[in-house]
């Protein structure tokens, strides 16, 4: 469960993912994380991050790399 409040820059995100940046703006641009934009900052919710992290858990192995 993520704990933090607020919003989160993307090298956050990539850390608490162990995933690269890239990856995480891949996932803002199809639709699966939501973002927000802050003047030229993309900042993702806390509780967004959770939410993603939440449907990762609920997907069986075999569908979690299908669109």
């Amino acid at each position: 469960m993520v704990q933090s409040a607020g919003l989160l820059r993307i090298a956050a995100v990539a850390a608490r993912l162990d995933c690269s940046r890239d990856t995480v703006y891949r996932l803002i641009r199809e639709g699966r994380l939501r973002a927000v934009k802050l003047s030229t900052d993309m900042r993702i919710a806390s509780d967004e991050l959770e939410r993603y992290v939440e449907s990762l858990k609920q997907k069986p192995a075999s569908e979690k790399g299908k669109k």
